[in-house]
């Protein structure tokens, strides 16, 4: 009986064995990894993860499974930083938690790095996308029509943590001493898009995917990121708000935000920086200057834009900024300060009124205006509203919406790591 009890113990272990091999064999995380290295059976033959659509399913449920890869490296940025200090790759959680052990009052942030991004000369870059507010309510978001491209100053490798091989922060690959004389490092590590689009044509025999894909994910990211975050930021006539976005490319060509810069910098750091952040500059006050003037004399001519009006049809030129997103005002809610809100009866008739329990030299007070002695004066008041009236784009006469409601917002992706800061 007891070598029975043995034998079917080993038997269950056995079998257990092969269950847990056989679930591993089916783990996306080994399908990511078996070609970079192959794995074998227990019995010294090579292993083959079984294709049950396990993979689709899983990026499906988790978007970023496809740039998670298969080396589990992480970032950690420092909370309170900003122009890439601090910043650093890990692939081992002890180092990683003794280089984030907080002092007294320090954050860091700690995300996946993307590790399959769209390379260009076997380097990494992102994008630096500005878009303007020009209205938090109703919510008027602008998207600039050229962005530029950011590098990192050594070849992209993932077997190399160091921070001049994955950031491309100017701030940081500037520091970068290689000696490197190759077209990207001669022009500062930045490219036009018009030289992005050039690169397309030149290894894809196309540049579509740059105005058919790329672009439409950025604006609806934009305009997604700025919804969500309408309910937070107290509005402000007359003033506007300049946003940098940072955005990357996977090697299949989705978008990903990286972060948000409410400071984004303009410093002529390059030849194209320097031009670019001219014209964004020049081109805001297009928008938040010569479009308001140029509504106000139509209005006060007597011949206000139809809704549907752009500013193109006003003869108004706001530059390379297009317009994305603009939302239903809300209802402001009415101030309720020093406003009475108290509530009186009055006697029905036939009611007989309670007999007084004061002493006889008390009198009730003089009334006029009803017949029971004991009914004090009516006093009635109205509880006045005001609602902000705000004026569409073009025209004054659009409706308002409820408070709450925005405009629609299409599909987009976003990193879950994004986080709004000062400029990195």
């Amino acid at each position: 009986m007891e070598a029975e009890a043995a034998a079917a113990a080993d038997f269950l272990t056995s079998s257990e064995q092969s269950v847990r091999w056989a679930l591993f064999l089916d783990n996306p995380w080994f399908k990511s990894a078996a070609a970079a290295q192959p794995v074998r059976n227990p019995d010294g033959t090579l292993a083959q993860a079984h294709d049950g659509g396990v993979v689709s399913l899983l990026e499906s449920c988790f978007p970023q499974t496809h740039i998670n890869g298969a080396r589990n490296v992480w970032i950690a940025k420092p909370g309170g930083k900003s122009r890439g200090r601090g910043i650093a790759l890990f692939n081992d959680l002890p180092a990683l938690l003794q280089y984030c052990t907080p002092l007294k009052g320090e954050k860091w942030l700690v995300q996946k790095y993307i590790e399959r991004p769209l390379l260009i000369m076997r380097r990494k870059f992102d994008l630096r996308q500005w878009a303007l507010v020009s209205d938090w309510n109703p919510l008027t978001v602008w998207f600039y029509g050229e962005c530029y491209l950011r590098f990192t100053a050594d070849d992209f490798d993932l077997g190399d943590l160091d921070i001049f091989a994955h950031l491309s922060n100017n701030s940081v690959s500037k520091y970068a001493q290689r000696g490197r004389t190759d077209e990207i490092t001669l022009a500062g590590n930045m490219w036009s898009v018009a030289r992005f689009k050039q690169h397309l044509l030149e290894s894809y025999g196309t540049e579509l995917v740059w105005g058919e894909e790329i672009v439409p994910q950025m604006k609806a990211i934009v305009r997604q990121t700025l919804t969500a975050a309408q309910g937070e930021v107290k509005p402000r006539k007359n003033t506007c708000q300049l946003y940098g976005y940072d955005f990357m490319i996977d090697d299949n060509y989705k978008v990903w935000l990286l972060e948000i810069n409410s400071s984004p910098t303009m410093e002529p750091s390059t030849e194209i920086a320097a031009r670019l952040c001219a014209e964004v500059q020049e081109d805001i006050v297009k928008v938040v200057v010569d479009l308001p003037d140029a509504l106000t004399a139509l209005k006060a001519a007597g011949d206000p834009p139809p809704p549907d009006a752009t500013p193109a049809d006003l003869g108004v030129d706001t530059g390379k900024w297009e317009c994305i997103l603009r939302t239903q005002p809300w209802v402001t809610p009415g101030s309720y300060m020093g406003v009475s809100l108290s509530c009186q009866g009055i006697l029905f008739k036939g009611m007989q009124p309670k007999k007084a329990t004061k002493s006889p030299k008390s009198k009730p007070p003089a009334n006029s205006n009803n017949s029971s002695p004991y009914e004090p004066p009516i006093k009635r008041s109205t509880i006045q509203t005001s609602t902000e009236s705000v004026a569409p784009l073009l025209s004054s006469e659009s409706p308002p919406a409820v408070a709450g409601t925005t405009g629609n917002s299409s599909e987009g992706g976003s990193d879950g790591g994004a986080e709004i800061n000062e400029d990195k």
